[in-house]
């Protein structure tokens, strides 16, 4: 008995010692393979999706999904429940990211006014430009005096608005062109 207790003693030792530098990657693809099983569903998903701490946000909303409701309610409303749901969670990321985006914005903009300043400048002493005129370069001095005096107040004007179009272009899905075989041109 001894005996057989020793060798089970060995099986499991060696086992052990054969998987224990392999473990994390066992690990991982273990939970590799559970990720299909967590599918987002149209009518509950935002449970599987909601991830600490931010599952706080929808734990008093809950209840309504976790209610005995009749099929009909179902289809009609709970599906447009738990799109609120999934929207309420991503709202702290999108606000988030869009003041990240604004201050880089806002920190960015003067580098861009003095490189577009300079670059302009370049223009106008560069050899290389098709600027034969007196003319031209005359309209070009003024477009870049202009541009001196006139474009801070627009790269002002516009983070505010770049930080809206930002926002607003999170929610939005991606165009997806349908796809028409009819117009489908096969190149030699």
């Amino acid at each position: 008995m001894v005996l057989l207790l020793n060798l089970v003693i060995a099986i499991l030792s060696s086992t052990y010692a054969y998987y224990e530098d392999k473990k994390l990657g066992l690990y991982y693809e273990v939970l590799v393979g559970k990720f299909p099983t967590l599918q987002y569903d149209d009518n509950y998903g935002v449970a599987a999706c909601a991830q600490p701490p931010l599952n706080l946000m929808i734990v008093p909303f809950w209840w309504v999904t976790l209610l005995p409701w009749s099929q009909e309610f179902v289809d009609k409303y709970i599906s447009d429940y738990n799109q609120f749901l999934c929207h309420l969670l991503y709202a702290p990321f999108a606000v988030a990211v869009t003041a990240i985006f604004t201050v880089r914005c806002v920190l960015y903009a003067p580098v861009a006014y003095v490189g577009h300043v300079v670059a302009l400048i370049q223009t106008l002493t560069d050899s290389d430009e098709t600027m034969d005129e007196f003319h031209e370069k005359l309209a070009r001095f003024f477009t870049i005096v202009q541009f001196i005096f006139g474009g801070p107040f627009i790269l002002v004007f516009v983070v505010p608005i770049d930080a809206a179009n930002f926002f607003v272009n999170l929610y939005s899905k991606p165009f997806v062109q349908p796809y028409d075989a009819s117009t489908e041109t096969i190149s030699k």
